[in-house]
């Protein structure tokens, strides 16, 4: 399971995370990680990944494209799609990663470092 960072700061998570009532778990490549409900996969990827995903290269608003995602929903729909764009779902299952988040996400997929495609 994944940890969350956050626990440490709980006034940031306050700023940087849109209200939520509660923690839905969602899979990436087969880990499963709790994230907060109603909000967009890239700030759910914050929330796991706090200062990598911070330091990235993301511009939050669809323009620079380096945050996209595959993902299946628990009713088998499949989409590729910006991951600052996405409303998280809960049982969401992330399948593909770009190359700029697969680095960003490096501690939580142990592969990443190798694996960059």
């Amino acid at each position: 399971m994944g940890s969350t960072q956050s626990d440490s700061f709980p006034k940031m998570q306050q700023e940087l995370f849109q209200p939520y009532r509660r923690l839905i778990e969602i899979q990436i490549e087969d880990q499963s990680h709790r994230v907060p409900d109603n909000n967009m996969v890239l700030r759910c990827f914050q929330y796991i990944c706090l200062e990598d995903i911070s330091c990235g290269r993301f511009c939050w608003n669809q323009e620079c494209k380096t945050c996209m995602i595959g993902y299946e929903l628990k009713s088998g729909e499949k989409k590729n799609t910006l991951s600052c764009q996405t409303m998280v779902s809960e049982g969401m299952k992330i399948t593909k990663i770009s190359k700029e988040l697969r680095w960003a996400l490096r501690s939580i997929l142990p592969a990443a470092a190798e694996n960059l495609s």
